[in-house]
């Protein structure tokens, strides 16, 4: 089912920080084969997840620092993969992938390699 509140709130940040979605809603089958956690906030049935790549490493990365604004409670910065993850699970969940073994808190992340961007929620 489409969480209307979560797109809403993506709408609102797409205004702001235009970008190209590459998954929004998956199936089990897409899922599991993309390696996506069992319970995943892609799948229809959750409906409120949502990747997203943008045109410049800049924009990805002010991208990702004001998401907390706009209500998203799950974000990952995939470096790796150069985009960005946002969620609307009830957690709090801000990290950023370097690789598939290493990972770091987007805030820390955020200061040492953006010190200039407003990154305050």
């Amino acid at each position: 089912m489409i969480d209307l509140d979560f797109i809403n709130k993506l709408n609102k940040f797409l205004v702001d920080h235009p970008a190209s979605d590459t998954r929004l809603f998956s199936t089990e089958q897409r899922n599991k084969a993309k390696g996506g956690a069992k319970d995943s906030a892609h799948l229809l049935k959750n409906g409120n997840a949502i990747d997203l790549v943008f045109d410049t490493d800049l924009e990805l990365m002010s991208a990702a620092a004001n998401a907390s604004h706009f209500g998203f409670t799950g974000i990952e910065l995939d470096l790796n993969n150069k985009h960005l993850h946002l969620d609307t699970k009830p957690r709090l969940w801000r990290v950023v992938h370097h690789s598939k073994d290493h990972e770091e808190p987007l805030d820390v992340w955020m200061k040492n390699a953006y010190p200039t961007l407003d990154t305050e929620a």
